[in-house]
């Protein structure tokens, strides 16, 4: 549904039940050995919450929806792009200084104070890098803050590219992103250089404006329910499957356009007609790839058992995709994922320490598995408690201190 302002509440729901994967997977990540411990089905938990980085992708596709929708309309002059700015660093840098701190506070205990002296200012700047120099790592081990500097790099370049697609005409614009996204490929193939992962990823972003679009697929494609859930199921498996990182997360974006394309809808309920032949042989052509590629075996980690859920995934996904959707337009459902929507951003930066602070008690303590993962389920709790603090009380305040002043 969208509202008057062009807001879609159903990616909001999205974007709740997107942060609270990426946050069960790191559930799943640091306290894989008692999940392992605990049995064989406590330990599937880690299988089915595995994927936290597809659902990164997913986040970048829901964060260019949201530019396109509020600012695609926008002049740009000095004064809009005053608002733009303030607008941006008002919701996403109060939280982020919060979640810092809180990283800084529970992680002290087994990081020596140096580093964090030396890793503070590339990530206060937001230049921080998963795998890059050793001064701009994500903060004291908070991983997920990488997502943010490319998130930050994107909402820079957004005016200027929409002002050449302006100026220039969309084929411009289009070419200039592909050709940006070509040349950071070519970057870190050749020349190893892990900065041009911003630009490679940075098509998965503008596809997700692109839906935005008054022109974009959704305003005209029809995507019904089973044919969004098979998408989604295609992604685990290109990531599975697709040796090259990058690679692999373009073509999950890809398998992610159908959902967002029916959340997008004004009225998804009527689009129950079959879609274009492009949504459907695109999403045919995927999965044949990851198909082809996991069982011809490229990729080292896969087993037979792995290998038939990944590519019965899609199949089911597509079957329950109606069930789910209904229960996403009940009220108790739509109230639960529009509550995750509205703690998801302070979730995202700040539940890493949290829960890597529980691990390290479970540890110190030798906790047997079913205590530790008790102990993981009340690290979660905090982690939530944790979110809405930076989410309601420090954001309200953190913008009304900036709101006076912000130079006009």
């Amino acid at each position: 549904m969208a509202t008057a302002e062009g807001h879609v509440r159903s990616l909001d729901a999205l974007r709740g039940a997107l942060a609270l994967y990426v946050t069960l997977h790191h559930v799943g990540l640091l306290y894989s050995d008692w999940w392992r411990a605990a049995g064989n089905v406590p330990w599937l938990f880690t299988k089915l919450t595995a994927f936290g980085h597809t659902a990164v992708i997913a986040f970048f596709l829901l964060s260019g929806f949201a530019m396109m929708r509020s600012h695609g309309g926008d002049s740009f002059d000095r004064a809009s792009l005053n608002r733009y700015a303030f607008r941006r660093v008002r919701r996403l840098y109060g939280v982020y200084l919060g979640a810092l701190l809180i990283t800084a506070l529970l992680s002290l205990h087994r990081v020596p104070l140096g580093r964090a002296l030396a890793e503070f200012p590339a990530n206060v700047l937001m230049l921080q890098a998963g795998g890059g120099p050793w001064w701009r790592q994500p903060f004291l081990g908070n991983t997920p803050l990488w997502s943010l500097s490319y998130e930050a790099a994107y909402y820079a370049a957004f005016p200027v590219l929409l002002l050449l697609g302006q100026r220039f005409g969309v084929r411009t614009l289009v070419a200039g992103v592909l050709a940006f996204g070509i040349l950071g490929w070519i970057g870190i193939a050749l020349g190893g250089l892990r900065d041009a992962a911003v630009a490679a990823l940075g098509p998965t972003w503008w596809a997700g404006a692109w839906l935005a679009a008054p022109s974009g697929p959704a305003a005209r494609w029809r995507v019904p329910s089973w044919l969004a859930g098979f998408g989604v199921g295609i992604a685990p498996l290109l990531c599975r499957a697709v040796p090259d990182p990058i690679a692999a997360d373009l073509l999950a974006a890809a398998a992610f356009l159908p959902l967002f394309t029916r959340l997008a809808q004004k009225d998804p309920a009527a689009c129950r007609a079959f879609p274009s032949t492009v949504p459907f042989l695109g999403l045919a052509f995927l999965y044949a790839t990851g198909a082809f590629l996991l069982l011809g075996g490229r990729h080292p980690s896969t087993r037979a058992a792995f290998e038939w859920a990944y590519l019965s995934a899609p199949w089911a996904l597509a079957v329950a995709a109606p069930a789910l959707e209904r229960f996403a337009r009940r009220p108790a459902g739509r109230r639960l994922l529009l509550g995750l929507c509205g703690i998801s951003y302070g979730l995202y930066v700040a539940h890493f320490p949290v829960l890597a602070f529980g691990r390290d008690l479970a540890a110190a303590w030798r906790l047997p598995p079913f205590p530790a993962l008790g102990l993981a389920g009340a690290m979660l709790a905090a982690a939530f408690g944790f979110a809405w603090m930076l989410e309601h009380p420090l954001h309200r305040r953190w913008a009304e201190w900036l709101g006076r002043r912000w130079p006009r």
